[in-house]
């Protein structure tokens, strides 16, 4: 008898970008702010460039929370499984208004500079910013940063034509945080939560 044992989670890694609503002239921006920024992130990205959780292995595959309109990407080369997997992850409690899509991702950022693209409906570009030196505090529970912890950047938005919203976004010169980071263990299950967020292919 032959006994198949789950495959064992390994710590994922990858790079996450955080883009902020607000310009580098904002008070929350200056000097390094320490604690919680007052000002509304535009949205997250997390790239996973290795490791498996759940025991499916999420190596390649891109998620994007645009917190400021309520909704969320998986890059539609993820499997159902690789989907649940990094949700459930990097996004355990998803509010009921969320709507979860599928779309193509193209992440190509390194060292603060680069190119995220979501088909013809979002692009993200982003480059390093003059303040440097400074280390800043990226507020993501669960994941731990890599030596270099998170610094700054600068980031433009286009968003059009997103499902989700009828509002056109151009921003330019945005604030924006660019780190790597680890996770090394899925999420604890909330209790008394149940999410029902919409989910589309």
């Amino acid at each position: 008898m032959t006994v198949t044992l789950p495959a064992a989670n390994v710590p994922l890694e990858g790079q996450v970008l955080q883009v902020r609503i607000c310009g580098p002239t904002c008070p929350c921006w200056a000097r390094g702010f320490r604690g919680e920024s007052p000002c509304a992130d535009f949205l997250t990205i997390h790239h996973i460039e290795r490791g498996r959780m759940q025991g499916v292995d999420l190596s390649g595959v891109t998620m994007i929370n645009l917190v400021h309109v309520g909704a969320i990407f998986v890059d539609d080369t993820a499997s159902n499984e690789q989907r649940a997997a990094i949700l459930s992850t990097l996004a355990p409690v998803i509010e009921d208004d969320v709507e979860v899509r599928s779309a193509r991702i193209d992440y190509h950022v390194r060292d603060r500079r680069g190119l995220v693209t979501v088909g013809d409906l979002l692009v993200v570009r982003v480059q390093p910013s003059k303040q440097e030196g400074v280390t800043l505090n990226l507020h993501l529970p669960g994941l731990r940063l890599g030596r270099a912890g998170a610094v700054p950047a600068v980031a433009s938005v286009s968003m059009r034509h997103l499902p989700v919203s009828r509002v056109n976004w151009e921003l330019t010169g945005r604030n924006a945080i660019h780190a790597t980071f680890s996770v090394d263990t899925e999420p604890p299950v909330r209790q008394g939560h149940s999410p029902r967020a919409r989910h589309h292919r």
